[in-house]
């Protein structure tokens, strides 16, 4: 019985098979290319024929342009790295190159290639990869050692731009003439809003050293390449489009799976996965899921079940932790693989999958990238992956080298409904631009700290410390240069204080690329020898290690035990194999409604739209806990009889963003139903425009004070962005017809689920959710958007400034707490107006902050203004009314 035998036989159902067939390759004679002899004699030696794509890029690389390969997975564009390097190697005795991988594991597997091409060339060259890996200590010698260098933007940003007072960098960069950017469509939300600036800066270091240099850059999957490559590093490109590639396919069927049903769709998908890995024992297998800890929870029911064991008791489920957390890490035959794992522990399973020792590896999008695992032929994706651009990059991980295999397996979410009603939907869906936001403040002043406060970047190469204005021949984001220039003056705007105060003397590493908040570390004591468990931001302490959760660390548990969130720290101990969901709130949504944080507002029909910057509140209360077949609740606060304490009744994190209200009168009559209709717009809001989940939030509300047509409890629909400091992602639901279409399938979606019984987030859709979308639905399809203009707000000439009246609450932005402010006063020695407070962890405790490390919340916090001269405070209503 073959597999698909075995799993129809137990109840699987083949809803679609998609075959995509093969194409033959179009391929070129090499020995016609404008190459230097060295380079000719290596390339036609190692290759009788190229792919037309290759030959046409390094024909542009050779007349000096700057080139981009957008051409499909596995076309080979590492072919036209290597010989572009080889002959910029040959041009010049000193020249250097740099080649930029946004993951360590890929930049680890291109170093042997990189190896391989110059022991076969015989030029005198060496390649260095520097990663976080890589001690501090032994890097400024391999950078002054090895002619090509391979490193993540990651260190780029921590170690090169922050020591360019470094001889040996400084040299490096002088002689960089080739810079090499790989997986461009990779670069995209925070991360790749921080690197279209960190690449600047590093243009900004080339341009002041007077070195010349061209960038090489390459993606499987991007559309509009033209713009995103000028959003990215602002220059102009030469580009090879998909249509040019030549390289040839192997056939690939995909098949469209739902599981029986009879347990839950991951303990189902492990025992496919058993059974896949008992057919193909000798070849590998690569499974995706779409979050971290879906990565962890599959993994762990792998290890930990057999097929019998479904009705096992709960004592027979749990498994005993091993003294030595670590002794048998690696000996499961499956295992997991996400970003945040320590470097031994990447390196590790990464090799195991490579090597052919384990039978197949669980992984979020960390491994869509280039990896080339030789021999795997089979993927299996819990869920159709949130965009194209995964959809395709899953894909080209099998079937490089003969037939492929995908198996995507129903989970439940409304868009496997959409796609799997209609199965043709999956090949359709449109590559999508990376997603970049470069007018953020936040994201902004981070890197002016880095590059133009004083003794910065800028400094180092000058080898001075000025405050004169910052200089410079680089176009950058409106704005920025105007934030370089208050950080050299010292008149940083008070609502950047905070990040100020953070990042110190280093924001080169208070700040990491991939978040816009710092990072809490993870780590657990065994006796004298503390170890690290990876790193998370706040939002994924949230979902993973917030206090009291089991928290997964490549499928051992560990139980979170304390918090610190000013030390951003977390410790954690031992644990059985136990899972915990936490209880968390609807988000609180206080949006900003003066004319300085409207950022549009318009009419549709009855519909009152609002785009705005607001504060987010999201909460978590308590934890459900699953030990074998028994469930339990557990609220906050914890006592100390568990081992593991919180004295608060909720675990918050507060942040500034922006988000989509819409208004109807209808939304009083169905006050109960709105917070689910957000959650059926925001999975509409997804299939029509596929960003990163985890950058979109959703939710309802009432406004605290009347504001233009709105009135004081008026209630609200929100789509609203995640990040800190938004990257206006949200926007796009008023842009077109996104706001239609999000509409009209939001209502799909509330009937197919009301009508077979289904549920959003745990609730029951009902008809009076099914009547709400209709009546939206019905509004934006009668009417135009009408976008009104925003009125002048009155303001007074005075040396008052605006502060949180005393008895009032706000946030304290460096611990996410909130904060009774019971009194304002002017500090002379400092010449700042600061709070006296308590947080709301330690109301016993007296703290004096500065006014610019407490955030007001909208609609809750009271606000006046200060006067210096008289020392007195006005309420904001009496003030404009004096």
């Amino acid at each position: 019985m073959n597999l698909h035998q075995k799993l129809e036989s137990q109840g699987w159902d083949f809803v679609a098979h998609i075959p995509l067939p093969d194409r033959p390759g179009r391929f070129t004679d090499p020995r016609n290319l404008p190459l230097r002899p060295t380079t000719l004699s290596w390339l036609t030696k190692h290759y009788s024929s190229i792919y037309s794509h290759q030959a046409e890029a390094i024909r542009h690389v050779a007349k000096q342009q700057n080139v981009l390969l957008a051409t499909g997975t596995a076309s080979g564009k590492t072919l036209v790295f290597h010989v572009a390097a080889l002959e910029h190697l040959q041009t010049e005795p000193d020249s250097r190159i740099l080649a930029v991988y946004p993951l360590k594991a890929l930049a680890a597997e291109q170093e042997l290639r990189w190896k391989q091409v110059l022991n076969h060339l015989g030029i005198q060259a060496t390649v260095a990869r520097i990663d976080g890996s890589v001690p501090v200590a032994t890097r400024t010698k391999l950078i002054a050692t090895h002619r090509i260098i391979l490193a993540t933007p990651d260190v780029i940003h921590a170690w090169l731009l922050s020591h360019l007072a470094d001889k040996a960098i400084v040299r490096f960069l002088r002689h960089l003439r080739l810079i090499i950017l790989d997986e461009l469509h990779t670069y995209t939300g925070v991360f790749g809003s921080n690197c279209a600036f960190l690449f600047r800066r590093l243009r900004h270091a080339l341009r002041e050293l007077r070195s010349p240099n061209r960038f090489l850059l390459a993606s499987a999957t991007i559309n509009d390449p033209e713009t995103t490559v000028k959003h990215l590093l602002g220059i102009p490109c030469h580009i090879i489009a998909p249509e040019d590639d030549g390289s040839p396919r192997h056939p690939t069927d995909i098949y469209l799976l739902k599981p029986p049903g009879e347990r839950d769709a991951l303990t189902e998908t492990s025992n496919f996965l058993r059974s896949l890995t008992a057919e193909q024992r000798d070849e590998a297998f690569i499974a995706f899921v779409n979050s971290r800890k879906q990565t962890e929870q599959l993994a762990a029911i792998a290890l930990r079940f057999q097929e019998d064991e479904a009705d096992c008791s709960d004592q027979q489920m749990e498994v005993q932790v091993h003294d030595d957390a670590f002794s048998e890490l690696y000996s499961p035959k499956i295992l997991p693989y996400r970003a945040g794992y320590e470097d031994r522990d990447r390196s590790a399973i990464q090799h195991a999958l490579t090597s052919g020792t384990i039978s197949g590896v669980i992984s979020t999008s960390a491994l869509e990238l280039g990896l080339d695992i030789s021999g795997l032929t089979t993927a299996v994706l819990f869920g159709v992956p949130p965009t194209a651009t995964s959809l395709w990059q899953r894909i080209g991980r099998v079937g490089r080298n003969k037939p492929g295999r995908v198996y995507i397996i129903y989970s439940g979410s409304p868009l496997d409904d959409h796609v799997f009603a209609e199965p043709q939907r999956l090949l359709e869906r449109p590559l999508e631009s990376p997603a970049l936001y470069l007018n953020n403040q936040r994201i902004q002043y981070i890197h002016a700290l880095c590059v133009a406060r004083p003794g910065g970047e800028h400094d180092q190469l000058h080898q001075s410390q000025s405050t004169e204005e910052f200089t410079t021949h680089i176009e950058w984001p409106d704005g920025f240069i105007d934030l370089c220039n208050a950080e050299r003056s010292g008149n940083v705007p008070k609502e950047l204080l905070p990040l100020k105060h953070e990042a110190g003397d280093d924001p080169h590493h208070a700040y990491p690329l991939r978040d816009v908040e710092s990072q809490y570390q993870v780590e657990y004591r065994m006796g004298s020898e503390l170890r690290s468990l990876g790193r998370l931001s706040f939002s994924q302490v949230m979902r993973e290690a917030y206090p009291g959760a089991i928290y997964y660390y490549i499928t051992s548990p560990y139980r979170v035990y304390q918090v610190l969130p000013q030390q951003r720290l977390i410790r954690v101990r031992k644990e059985r194999h136990y899972f915990t969901q936490p209880m968390a709130l609807p988000f609180g949504l206080f949006p900003r409604l003066d004319q300085e944080s409207i950022l549009r507002i318009g009419r549709l029909g009855r519909i009152y739209l609002l785009e705005t910057e607001l504060l987010a509140r999201e909460s978590v209360v308590g934890f459900r806990e699953r030990r074998g077949l028994n469930t339990f609740t557990v609220n906050y606060p914890l006592d100390e009889e568990r081992g593991y304490r919180y004295s608060l009744t909720n675990f918050s994190r507060y942040f500034s963003t922006s988000g989509c209200l819409l208004f109807h009168p209808e939304f009083l009559s169905y006050k109960d139903s709105l917070h689910t209709v957000s959650k059926i717009l925001f999975e509409a809001f997804m299939i029509c425009l596929p960003f990163d989940r985890q950058d979109i939030g959703f939710g309802s509300g009432d406004i605290k004070a009347d504001f233009g047509e709105i009135r004081s409890g008026d209630r609200f629909l929100a789509i609203f962005d995640r990040t800190y400091g938004s990257l206006r992602l949200s926007g796009s639901l008023f842009d077109g017809e996104n706001l239609l279409n999000t509409v009209s399938f939001a209502l799909e979606i509330s009937k197919q689920r009301h009508y077979s019984g289904g549920t959003i987030e745990g609730e029951l859709v009902g008809e009076d959710h099914v009547k709400l979308l209709s009546v939206l639905q019905n509004e934006v399809r009668s009417h135009s958007i009408e976008w009104l203009s925003k009125s002048k707000e009155s303001s007074k000439n005075s040396d008052a400034v605006r502060v949180i009246v005393p008895g009032s609450k706000g946030i304290n932005v460096v611990n996410g707490q909130e904060f009774l402010v019971e009194s304002v006063f002017f500090h002379p020695g400092t010449g700042e107006l600061r709070y006296r407070g308590k947080n709301e962890s330690s109301k016993d405790h007296v703290d004096i902050l500065s006014i610019g490390l407490v955030s007001e919340i909208p609609g809750v916090s009271t606000i006046g203004f200060y006067d210096l001269d008289l020392g007195t405070i006005v309420e904001a209503s009496d003030y404009f009314q004096s």
